[in-house]
């Protein structure tokens, strides 16, 4: 964590993007573009420490995003991390250590900002079952999920934990992008190399915070030539 200061004020927007493996060469347009998005927060997914992982924070650092809290891993691991405008108390969670870099949080006064990337296949399971217990209050648990809704945010049926997934929504948690745009809507934010459209990055919002959601959406530009996901933003009042 770099750059703690008093707390100030709560954001009101915040802006998810999963930069592949680190960023590698492309840190420098990666910064260029979280920085001209008009976020807060950035909420980073596959984040890796080491060389890469020190290009991008000190350019989110140059570019006022000197407010820095990322999951602890080996170099060369993906990871999540949150850099922000305004100072956050960092929140801890009790995790499993093999899933603790999956999961980071900042307080933002009465406001947090959970940020995650889950793993592949069945490994996701633990962080759901950490979830599941979880009664959320004025907080936005957004990222890469690596999972979603069967046939709906897929085209198929292939999602690890889609039932997980799901039940997130009758458990405190709502769909932001869902709720802005109807259940039946059909974005994606990732494709396979076959061309299979995948919605994988999610921004849920507590129950509490439906009333101050803004909006949500996705910007596809970052595709392909960033990176090989769609950013993500949310904006609450």
């Amino acid at each position: 964590m770099v750059g703690a200061h008093p707390l100030q004020s709560t954001p009101s927007n915040i802006v998810t993007l999963n930069i592949r493996h680190g960023g590698g060469k492309r840190v420098g347009p990666l910064v260029d573009y979280l920085s001209g998005t008009g976020a807060e927060v950035l909420v980073i997914t596959e984040f890796r420490t080491g060389k890469s992982g020190r290009a991008l924070t000190d350019g989110l650092t140059d570019s006022g995003f000197g407010h820095q809290h990322w999951s602890v891993g080996q170099d060369g691991k993906n990871s999540v991390m949150i850099a922000s405008q305004m100072p956050f108390e960092p929140v801890g969670f009790h995790l499993p250590e093999d899933h603790a870099h999956r999961l980071v949080g900042a307080r933002f006064g009465s406001l947090q900002v959970w940020a995650l990337y889950m793993a592949l296949g069945k490994d996701k399971l633990p962080l759901y079952r950490f979830l599941k217990d979880v009664e959320p209050r004025a907080t936005i648990l957004i990222g890469d999920f690596n999972t979603g809704l069967h046939r709906l945010d897929e085209q198929g049926a292939t999602f690890t934990a889609a039932d997980e997934f799901a039940d997130l929504q009758t458990r405190g948690w709502v769909d932001a992008w869902r709720r802005q745009h109807g259940q039946d809507a059909r974005e994606f934010t990732w494709l396979s190399p076959a061309g299979n459209g995948f919605r994988l990055d999610h921004a849920f919002v507590s129950d509490d915070l439906v009333g101050k959601l803004a909006d949500c959406r996705y910007d596809h530009s970052t595709r392909p030539s960033l990176t090989d996901h769609s950013a993500l933003t949310v904006r609450i009042t």
